[in-house]
């Protein structure tokens, strides 16, 4: 559970101009927006406020799995602030081989 005074924090922090506009182009029919200068936990928060205002799915590519699972985790726990009714937070594996190659993916990704 989060404090209703940390919930009002968040939100306005999400009511920026710059959010507002990526909004706003959303709904008006934008397949993607781009907000630059974002640390991974907000760029985790904007994403989760987004899902859950237009029911829409965020995708991220990261550079490595590891970065994936920790952006996934701070995905999850923000998906509990703002809920959405698209699901849950998945993770896909890098694929550093293409499909039918003898190798196996490289683990430490």
């Amino acid at each position: 559970m989060i404090l209703p005074a940390v919930r009002e924090r968040l939100e306005t922090v999400l009511r920026h101009p710059s959010m507002d506009g990526a909004v706003a182009a959303l709904r008006a029919g934008g397949q993607y927006v781009s907000l630059a200068g974002l640390h991974d936990v907000a760029k985790a928060l904007v994403a989760a406020y987004i899902a859950h205002e237009l029911r829409r799915p965020a995708f991220f590519i990261t550079d490595s799995n590891r970065r994936a699972e920790a952006l996934a985790e701070t995905l999850r726990f923000f998906s509990t602030i703002f809920p959405s009714s698209l699901g849950g937070v998945a993770t896909l594996p890098a694929f550093d081989t293409l499909p039918r190659q003898s190798q196996s993916n490289h683990a430490d990704n």
